[in-house]
């Protein structure tokens, strides 16, 4: 009578199982840390926003030719056919945003954070 070796996964079963709890341990760590960067504006802050855009707009440089918000971005169409995005971020009643374009671009921004706080 012979007798049959365990395959592989039977003799490394404990270490695959480890392997594979420490996997899932490090996936679900990821997925529940947030950043509160990352989380999306109230339909009230978006409106918020919007209309900040809508009170800064006449102070804008010339090099912008327009400007629209949607969702916490503001997306500025420049006269010389260039195009720049900036992300709005509030976080415990401050509004925050940085922009690493244009001064034209960086101004506005300013403008619109300084009708937002």
């Amino acid at each position: 009578m012979s007798t049959k070796k365990p395959g592989f996964f039977r003799r490394n079963a404990g270490t695959i199982l480890k392997g594979a709890l420490i996997v899932g341990a490090l996936a679900l760590a990821g997925a529940s840390s947030s950043d509160s960067d990352s989380e999306d504006l109230t339909e009230g802050q978006e409106l918020d926003l919007s209309n900040a855009l809508d009170s800064a707009r006449w102070s804008f440089d010339e090099e912008i030719e327009s400007a629209y918000a949607n969702g916490d971005t503001i997306t500025f169409y420049l006269s010389d056919g260039e195009t720049e995005y900036v992300n709005f971020h509030y976080d415990g009643g401050t509004w925050s945003a940085y922009s690493f374009g244009s001064e034209a671009v960086s101004s506005a921004v300013d403008s619109i954070l300084s009708e937002l706080n």
